[in-house]
């Protein structure tokens, strides 16, 4: 980054820790993101904050990227700068033939997120579907938290809940076998009584 484009840590921690009481973190490419805040310090910053109590929320990428990792789309060749040029000079093929990706994430929340988790790409790949590879492939032991498009994952302390934004729309948690990489995956009920998380996690793993 040009030091010019940038804040001085000490103007960023006044704003991001001292200052403010939410942080919302739009959409947009999860990878660029992530790797922009690592560059200027950034997500020292947040984690600070997180750990202070400030409340943390956003959509798309911006709910992501308080996880430990995150599935994404950023390899998406519409989903970079300059994203009208590029859909100008790519054909559909080449618009269309791209993969997810696992990025690492901020690690506040343990698991994978999985936004947009009810949506298919314009690879024509199901983002659950893909979501359940990865983790059968590379199984850590962190289950994934899928997140519908018209849902929220509420998180205070070690408890969480869903709300859903259409009375359909929720929130889903996959785990797999360490052993046999079988994945599991169970849908969660929107309501008003939050959950610990680890009872979240414990309703796939014993579905």
């Amino acid at each position: 980054s040009e030091s010019n484009t940038v804040p001085s840590m000490e103007e960023m921690r006044r704003l991001v820790v001292d200052w403010a009481d939410v942080l919302l973190c739009s959409g947009g490419n999860t990878l660029h993101a992530l790797l922009r805040w690592k560059e200027t310090g950034l997500d020292l910053l947040l984690k600070e904050a997180a750990e202070k109590g400030t409340v943390l929320c956003g959509g798309s990428a911006g709910a992501g990227c308080w996880f430990s990792s995150i599935h994404s789309d950023s390899l998406r060749p519409d989903n970079a700068k300059n994203a009208e040029y590029i859909k100008n000079e790519l054909d559909d093929n080449d618009l269309t033939n791209w993969d997810y990706v696992k990025i690492s994430g901020l690690g506040i929340l343990p698991a994978m997120a999985v936004p947009h988790f009810d949506a298919t790409g314009s690879n024509d790949i199901a983002r659950s579907d893909d979501a359940e590879q990865v983790l059968a492939d590379e199984p850590d032991g962190m289950p994934a938290i899928g997140i519908d498009e018209n849902a929220a994952l509420v998180v205070e302390g070690d408890r969480a809940m869903v709300v859903s934004g259409d009375g359909e729309a929720t929130c889903h948690v996959v785990v797999a076998d360490e052993k046999t990489g079988e994945t599991v995956t169970a849908t969660l009920d929107p309501g008003d009584k939050p959950m610990l998380l680890e009872d979240i996690v414990s309703i796939a793993q014993t579905s």
